[in-house]
């Protein structure tokens, strides 16, 4: 069973990209989740062959070592960073 996808989206080149959003260290079951989004969205053939990220602050070693066998890209997030740009823009929807 699979569950609601983070982010679906098109890279700049066209191919669908699922993301997975963490806001803490993801662990090798955050790898396993969009892998199967990837593979449920891939039974479309149009839509194939999708791209497979995961987003997060850090990652643990069982979760980059998955990544790497199962062709998912991992994205260090700087939040520290994201908050001190917000901060500084004054980020505000109203």
């Amino acid at each position: 069973d699979v569950g609601p996808i983070a982010l679906f989206c098109r890279d700049a080149g066209g191919r669908v990209t699922i993301v997975e959003v963490k806001r803490v260290r993801a662990v090798a079951a955050a790898v396993e989740q969009v892998v199967r989004y990837r593979e449920q969205v891939e039974r479309d053939p149009e839509l194939a062959p999708a791209r497979a990220v995961v987003v997060a602050p850090d990652f643990a070693p069982q979760a980059r070592a998955l990544a790497l066998t199962r062709d998912v890209e991992l994205i260090a997030l700087d939040v520290a960073a994201l908050r001190a740009e917000a901060e500084e823009n004054a980020l505000r929807l109203f």
